[in-house]
């Protein structure tokens, strides 16, 4: 049984048209998609700018209005709640944005950063549980404690990315969401925050939604593909088969556009 599923998710943004007095029109920015992952399991999704994948991060994660459709983690329909989501529920999803630039407050610490969620979501615990989980946090993120009491700007971009793995892990969520969590960051580092996120999943059973739009990234990440183009998946299967036989013109397109040396 998938431990996340979103059914025919449509999300209809409003536009001007050209000119002063033109009037505003629709846009579909997601035609009924549906997608699920299982637990455990990496679902890559990718796809060019502007094809619906960031949107549709965010309508699963709630932080965009949904027009139509459902989004189920596990039996609980989460379209269901307003935007303010039961609290057990966002504890068990969390997401990764792309930039840790401005997804870290500059003015905490991290470990106000780490702390913060644990206030939220473990109001029982007390302040030396919360030190002594944040510490935990950042071993798991391969990040030495003694730099709990810095601030982000004081540490690289492929640091802050891990303090944003961190954040996302302190509720002890099952389902991560990753927007483009590596398209920031230099190739090196790109290479070892891929190897962190396997490992992590490894070790915590954690299933990822990863967005991004390098198809090497993804194929090394994902146990199943989902192509979007405009708004709608138009093909999906394993990795194998989307990057050595894709049967759609769009992913034929795609991956014709990947230089080769």
């Amino acid at each position: 049984m998938a431990i996340l599923t979103a059914n025919n998710i449509v999300v209809n943004f409003e536009r001007r048209g050209n000119g002063f007095f033109a009037k505003k029109e629709k846009f579909q920015a997601l035609k009924g998609v549906s997608v699920a992952i299982e637990p455990g399991q990496t679902l890559g999704l990718v796809g060019e700018s502007g094809s619906g994948k960031s949107t549709l991060a965010r309508a699963i994660m709630r932080l965009q209005a949904i027009d139509a459709g459902t989004v189920f983690y596990g039996n609980d329909d989460v379209s269901a709640y307003s935007a303010r989501m039961p609290l057990a529920l966002r504890r068990r999803v969390q997401m990764v944005f792309q930039n840790p630039d401005a997804s870290l407050n500059p003015r905490q610490t991290v470990a106000a950063i780490l702390s913060e969620p644990l206030e939220i979501h473990f109001p029982q615990m007390d302040k030396t549980a919360r030190r002594e989980r944040v510490a935990e946090l950042l071993e798991m993120v391969e990040l030495p404690v003694s730099m709990a009491q810095r601030f982000p700007h004081e540490f690289s971009g492929g640091q802050r990315q891990r303090i944003a793995i961190a954040r996302a892990l302190a509720t002890q969520a099952q389902v991560v969401i990753c927007d483009e969590p590596v398209s920031a960051l230099d190739v090196s580092v790109q290479a070892q925050i891929i190897k962190l996120l396997q490992s992590l999943q490894k070790h915590l059973g954690l299933a990822y939604l990863f967005v991004g739009h390098d198809l090497a990234v993804v194929k090394e990440l994902a146990d199943c593909v989902a192509v979007m183009c405009r708004g709608e998946i138009v093909e999906t299967g394993t990795p194998d088969d989307v990057f050595y036989r894709p049967q759609h013109p769009y992913t034929q397109h795609l991956l014709a556009a990947v230089p080769r040396i």
